[in-house]
């Protein structure tokens, strides 16, 4: 019945991300329960260390999504960071954190963040999250992240 082709594992493997971060973005899913929150993250991060190589065609949506959820989540930063740091140590290839922090630092700068503390806050500690963790990564995109001292 179903033909398995990669492009269809492909929407497929795309589908159940967006179904994660649907939930994630519906704050009112995990706000009496807190381990829903982390459950949703452990199935993110199942979906990234076993078809992350599918993903690699929905990367600039995929981090799109995460600095949106960043911006408008409170207490997201912690897991968020989490789950970066293992889809960037599962694949041994930083360029996806690279990716958030390229769009994360724009996301900044085309932004009125004079009134977003909740995203400012997050952005603050998810970066401190992924420089203790991360911190090849971090220091190989200083030169984006210093436009952020100005």
């Amino acid at each position: 019945m179903w033909l398995k082709t990669k492009k269809l594992e492909q929407e497929f493997i795309k589908c159940l991300f967006d179904i994660g971060f649907n939930l994630l973005e519906n704050s009112k899913s995990f706000k009496n329960n807190a381990d829903l929150k982390d459950e949703i993250f452990a199935f993110l991060q199942k979906i990234i260390s076993k078809y992350g190589k599918e993903l690699s065609g929905s990367m600039t949506q995929i981090t799109a999504r995460i600095t949106s959820v960043l911006y408008k989540i409170e207490e997201i930063a912690d897991p968020l960071a989490e789950f970066v740091v293992v889809y960037t140590e599962n694949d041994s290839d930083s360029t996806f954190a690279v990716n958030i922090l390229e769009e994360l630092t724009t996301a900044i700068f085309n932004s009125d963040s004079s009134h977003e503390s909740t995203g400012i806050k997050n952005c603050s500690v998810f970066l401190s999250k992924l420089s203790l963790r991360i911190p090849k990564v971090m220091f190989s995109s200083l030169g984006k992240l210093l436009g952020l001292l100005d």
